[in-house]
């Protein structure tokens, strides 16, 4: 089983932010490989899971997982411990992925390499790597 150190460097890779697509977007915090999921685990921890790490713990994270906490959380000076939750138990990810004709993943994993800044983005007119059925296809007809 992963300690909570290798937990949060290994499925933590995206945030919120606004999208110059649309509204709210999906961006990589931290270079992601073709091929690498970023929805298990990452996408929503259902668990809320609450992390407590000594300080020289925090220290051990991947630099971008560790702004993203300092973003989001409030330490208290004099605590024994930075006490928080995932970065990504508050929403589901991809359900504010944003469309593309021209995706950068699919199926919960990267279709080539992904950049820090760049937006995660899917073809919403495939399902699993197949067309939609006829019914969700005359749905999206506007993409």
């Amino acid at each position: 089983m992963m300690n909570d150190i290798e937990y949060l460097n290994s499925t933590v890779f995206a945030t919120l932010q606004r999208s110059f697509v649309h509204g709210v977007g999906v961006f990589a915090i931290r270079e992601i490989k073709k091929g690498q999921r970023i929805t298990d685990h990452s996408v929503h921890d259902f668990n809320r899971r609450v992390f407590n790490l000594r300080e020289e713990e925090f220290e051990l994270l991947d630099p971008a997982v560790r702004k993203l906490i300092l973003d989001r959380t409030t330490f208290i000076e004099g605590q024994e411990t930075f006490r928080f939750i995932s970065p990504n138990s508050e929403q589901t990810l991809q359900s504010f992925m944003n469309h593309s004709a021209h995706p950068n993943f699919l199926n919960g994993g990267a279709l080539c390499d992904i950049h820090p800044g760049e937006e995660i983005v899917e073809d919403f007119r495939r399902l699993n790597g197949k067309p939609m059925h006829r019914l969700s296809a005359e749905h999206y007809s506007f993409l």
